[in-house]
């Protein structure tokens, strides 16, 4: 009898302090940012927190309740899932290919259909402006910006000449001109993310976006054909951990 009680003990032990298995249930589960019910288990996704599985009814509410605990400061999920769009299992983001696309229907608009193979989400394209990304590829399509900078591209230059941002910023611009006679290619020198955006001469405002992720004193904004200076943008931050320590 002892020896059956102590058998079922141990079994209990491993069951407490196994693997959290992550599961979603149609119909029945529900999303933990926006509070709707998890219809569409193809789009759907979680993170493992405080030994429970989180759920989530889409890659922008997992996103967004991921960046909700990064920018409070409190302890960030253990792994992220996500649902494979072919067959609804669940698998870690680092595995995932994201097509981003503005055509197909998505859960809360997330912009984003999920795929476990690589060669499974190519052959989803459909349209030109649909692209293959990762995890962070994601964040920074459909992140919430941490910082908005304006800009005006005149015939002199960048005004103001100098913007700031902080190192791990998700940074959108807002660029517009005035008084130029051609349309204006720009690209940002030490960020070869950002290349050869097109400033319209008519005025027409261009949003785009880029990660601070490279702290620097200095990196100049310039006319991409010629390499011209028109401002520079400066990114606070330590260049190492030992930095950021002290």
């Amino acid at each position: 009898m002892r020896r059956s009680a102590c058998c079922l003990a141990l079994l209990l032990l491993a069951a407490c302090s196994g693997d959290v298995q992550p599961q979603i249930v149609a119909g029945l589960d529900v999303c933990n940012e926006c509070n709707m019910v998890i219809d569409r288990p193809d789009q759907a996704g979680g993170f493992i927190e405080q030994g429970t599985f989180v759920t989530f009814d889409s890659p922008l509410c997992l996103l967004r309740a991921y960046e909700k605990r990064l920018q409070d400061g409190k302890p960030l999920p253990e792994q992220l899932y996500l649902a494979d769009h072919a067959d609804a299992t669940l698998h870690p983001v680092e595995a995932m290919t994201f097509l981003l696309t503005d055509h197909a229907a998505t859960v809360m608009e997330s912009g984003t259909l999920c795929f476990v193979d690589r060669a499974a989400a190519e052959a989803a394209i459909a349209h030109d402006d649909e692209r293959i990304s990762d995890w962070e590829g994601y964040r920074l399509a459909h992140g919430t910006p941490d910082r908005m900078i304006e800009v005006t591209f005149e015939p002199t230059g960048q005004i103001p000449e100098l913007v700031e941002a902080s190192k791990g910023e998700l940074v959108v611009w807002m660029a517009t001109s005035s008084g130029l006679d051609r349309d204006l290619v720009i690209s940002i020198k030490g960020y070869p993310e950002v290349e050869r955006i097109t400033i319209p001469a008519s005025g027409e405002p261009v949003v785009f976006r880029m990660k601070a992720d490279r702290p620097g004193m200095g990196f100049p904004v310039v006319e991409a054909d010629t390499d011209a200076p028109l401002g520079m943008l400066r990114v606070h931050g330590s260049h190492t951990a030992d930095e950021e320590a002290s």
